[in-house]
């Protein structure tokens, strides 16, 4: 596919990712803050143009209402001080616009077929509440988007590690000590108060220690594999159970039809938590949900990437780990048939 098709794709995702979270909005009548996660930061930045701290603002009763405290590392906020300047629903679709261009531009490298994957429920829940997982996911395939990974570095480091190339790693590092910096320059005791958030949240699972989460693990035997070392990831690290976060594993799709099993296995997941899940008391409700996606989504992309052969190129800190395992193990490092 041509350059020029791939960005023609990419503004038409991004223009129905618009219409749709205004779609989403109107129905819900949401425009005003906190009708989407991405509201918080929008919130935190503006907070930081004021001198004042957002994780004393975020939070339930507070003059941001939101469920959660805030919980993302100041940093984060002051990346998005560009959005602050534009009122939150500007700020919102803008947003989401972007990541589902640059989301879908990144995806038709592999050809048409998968830009099923945009109709998934991971992807349509990610537009809804405006989060970070598009361009998280991007950014795996992009070297350039590699600047997105600290925003949410308990994701978006473990996928960096799982792509491994140096440009990126490069890109990311300077990222984060960049806005690192700001974020101490405009409040130097943002650490202790991040930490204190994260201590009051309790809906953080890694899908390891969910149904079925050792076998997941498995994975490791396709070591050499983009889209096993992504699984891998997401496996390792806590984060939401929701169906937006398992959108980095639409990188283990290659063709549509493998696209649209993904997209149906997230509807089911969605639907499935919605059926079981939000009846259940708060403390139960996150392992619910990630046992359901581990039953629904996760286990079916394991099989599937069991079912490819361990070949592809695989950074180089690896390939040094692994020089001294069997040769069953190792694989072979042809980028001709490494995950695509």
């Amino acid at each position: 596919m041509t350059r020029r098709a791939r960005l023609a794709y990419a503004v038409i995702a991004g223009i129905l990712a618009a219409a749709f979270i205004l779609f989403v909005d109107y129905r819900s009548d949401e425009f005003g803050p906190g009708g989407s996660d991405f509201d918080q930061l929008w919130f935190a930045a503006r907070a930081l143009w004021r001198g004042a701290d957002p994780y004393a603002l975020i939070g339930p009763g507070r003059p941001f209402d939101w469920r959660w405290p805030f919980v993302y590392p100041l940093s984060t906020a002051v990346a998005f001080l560009p959005f602050a300047v534009l009122p939150v629903l500007v700020a919102r679709v803008a947003f989401t616009s972007l990541s589902a261009g640059v989301l879908a531009f990144a995806l038709s490298r592999r050809g048409r077929g998968v830009l099923v994957v945009l109709l998934s429920a991971s992807m349509l829940d990610a537009v809804r509440t405006a989060q970070l997982s598009p361009l998280l996911t991007a950014a795996v395939l992009l070297t350039g988007a590699s600047f997105v990974f600290p925003l949410k570095p308990h994701t978006g480091l473990a996928l960096l590690a799982a792509e491994g190339r140096p440009r990126a790693i490069a890109i990311a590092t300077i990222t984060c000590v960049l806005l690192t910096a700001l974020a101490f320059s405009l409040q130097p005791d943002w650490v202790s108060r991040w930490l204190h958030a994260l201590r009051m949240t309790i809906h953080f699972r890694a899908p390891v220690f969910a149904l079925g989460g050792p076998l997941l693990l498995l994975a490791v035997l396709r070591w050499r594999r983009l889209d096993a070392r992504v699984l891998l990831a997401c496996v390792c690290v806590p984060h939401t159970p929701t169906v937006y976060d398992v959108l980095p594993l639409s990188l283990a799709v290659r063709t549509f039809r493998e696209g649209l099993v993904f997209a149906l296995l997230t509807h089911a997941a969605l639907f499935a938590q919605l059926a079981h899940v939000t009846t259940e008391p708060n403390g139960s409700a996150p392992s619910q949900a990630a046992n359901i996606l581990n039953v629904v989504v996760y286990l079916p992309v394991l099989i599937a990437i069991l079912f490819r052969p361990n070949e592809g190129p695989a950074p180089a800190w690896l390939e040094q780990i692994t020089s001294r395992t069997p040769a069953w193990l190792r694989g072979r490092p042809s980028p001709a048939t490494s995950a695509k």
